[in-house]
């Protein structure tokens, strides 16, 4: 057992921390900024010794916190968001703190190897559909959850005629208002299964990566309707991008994205700068500003 078990509640901008020894007394608790510098900065404060175990909640923002965890040497231990609010027993007493608490104490009283003998356990299962998960997997940003997840939920993909209604079955597709002349789209319907859904936005963060195949795409949907929105998006994008692969048995291929291979040169061309005028002879030019 480590000496110590941590609990993050993790957000946007800051993230609520508790750190509990072996006997369950509170050490440390507190908030530091969601941000690399932030997490460097509260690790070498704290001190804590390597492989350090830290429970944090399923969310927007948990594979960029846990692969931030990993590396400075702790171990990120991912929580399904449900079991914390059922293990609170407060559905009217919820708070960051609480759920920090929570997480932290369900850790030191062996969450952690649970979710080893869990993870044995599925992987024991995912034997039969060893082609499928494989193969998924060579989706950028697909990992083995991910793809554990969309075939448990696609099961037998046949059932769809087409992938728009693989994406309908997800709850990625905008709700429609159809009548007469007026004709409304809005939010996505989150109708289906919320695992996969969830799970597919995890993987859609990685397009903001320049890396990432569906980048641009991404980069199109962002200007136009901000981030959160493009995220959705790109997981909507994902999911029929899976159902193609597994009813057609093909792994990823990137011809198929309807985009060029590079790399590209871009060249901004401005109308107006600063005019450049020399402080002094033999330094560098520096721009001059309005008056």
């Amino acid at each position: 057992m480590h000496q110590y078990s941590v609990g993050l509640d993790v957000h946007s901008k800051q993230r609520t921390f508790v750190i509990a020894d072996g006997t369950g007394t509170v050490v440390a608790e507190g908030e530091v900024p969601t941000t690399p510098a932030g997490l460097k900065e509260w690790c070498a404060r704290q001190a804590s010794p390597s492989g350090t175990p830290v429970a944090l909640e399923t969310g927007t923002t948990a594979f960029f916190v846990a692969r931030q965890l990993s590396t400075v040497g702790m171990a990120p231990v991912v929580v399904d968001a449900h079991e914390v609010r059922l293990k609170a027993h407060r559905p009217t007493q919820k708070s960051d703190r609480r759920d920090a608490r929570e997480l932290c104490e369900g850790l030191r009283r062996g969450a952690g190897e649970q979710i080893q003998a869990l993870e044995a356990l599925l992987a024991a299962h995912q034997r039969p559909f060893a082609a499928d998960l494989q193969r998924l997997q060579t989706i950028p940003g697909v990992g083995p959850i991910v793809a554990a997840t969309g075939v448990a939920v696609f099961a037998d993909v046949q059932r769809f005629p087409d992938a728009k209604h693989a994406a309908s079955y997800a709850g990625l597709t905008p709700s429609t208002y159809q009548s007469g002349l007026r004709d409304v789209h809005g939010r996505i319907t989150k109708r289906g299964s919320a695992e996969l859904r969830a799970m597919l936005c995890e993987a859609a963060h990685h397009a903001a990566r320049p890396q990432h195949p569906l980048h641009p795409y991404f980069a199109q949907q962002c200007a136009k309707h901000g981030y959160k929105r493009a995220v959705v998006a790109v997981a909507h994008r994902l999911c029929r991008i899976m159902f193609a692969m597994r009813r057609h048995g093909r792994d990823f291929d990137v011809s198929k994205l309807g985009i060029d291979v590079g790399p590209f040169e871009h060249t901004s061309v401005k109308l107006y700068r600063l005019k450049l005028v020399p402080r002094r002879p033999g330094l560098r030019p520096v721009a001059t500003p309005a008056a």
